[in-house]
């Protein structure tokens, strides 16, 4: 597998599609008629695409999302104080979200996401993640993530249960498996692309979320 930051387009939309793939079958989203979901801060220039691809297929994707107060997370919609408060006691605030996965396997997944913690913990000081409550001891035991805001509707999730969970990338304690994981992966943690969107891509990415939303099935 072959792990890159999305740089094209054509990627972009194959992320779009995977995500939307997985949320409509845990029923998180409702069918639209362009079969892709994305969210408005996917639109900004500053927000990292990450990809997991096997044979030019995307099989798994996740962004990091930079937390501004004129641009906030996308969790914070739900969670305003709890973002807020944390913001005055850390700088560099983000949020990781919209993973989807066509495989269904911790090993692949634990390999994925050690790569997204050195990457993340090179431009985060804490990384915020809203998750249903039935993976909060996946995040909590394995990567350890502390909870930091109670169970709430999720309205971008078609209100299902969400929790907010944060890290501060506390390496020493996470289980020595995955240690020796992100260790094996720290690398991964300077990797950048110079390659960027151009302005006409990103100009029709706008168009295509104008779709998503006017399409939306009731």
């Amino acid at each position: 597998m072959k792990i890159t930051q999305a740089t094209t387009l054509n990627e972009y939309l194959s992320v779009f599609s995977l995500i939307y793939e997985t949320y409509l079958q845990r029923n998180y989203i409702k069918p639209n008629l362009v079969n892709l979901y994305l969210s408005a801060k996917h639109l900004e220039p500053e927000t990292q695409i990450w990809i997991g691809c096997k044979d030019d297929t995307v099989i798994i994707t996740t962004s990091i999302f930079a937390h501004t107060d004129r641009s906030p997370i996308p969790s914070y919609e739900a969670f305003p104080d709890e973002i807020t408060k944390l913001c005055q006691q850390q700088q560099r605030i983000g949020e990781v979200g919209f993973l989807a996965s066509r495989l269904n396997s911790y090993k692949f997944l634990n390999n994925f996401l050690s790569i997204i913690y050195n990457i993340a913990s090179r431009y985060l000081d804490t990384a915020i993640i809203c998750c249903h409550p039935k993976h909060k001891f996946y995040y909590e035991n394995i990567w350890k993530f502390e909870q930091i805001g109670e169970e709430r509707p999720i309205a971008r999730v078609n209100n299902a249960p969400g929790i907010l969970m944060a890290t501060t990338f506390q390496t020493d304690k996470l289980p020595e498996s995955i240690k020796e994981t992100v260790k094996q992966n720290e690398d991964y943690g300077y990797l950048s692309q110079d390659k960027k969107l151009t302005d006409e891509d990103y100009k029709n990415l706008n168009e295509i979320y104008k779709m998503v939303l006017s399409t939306q099935q009731l």
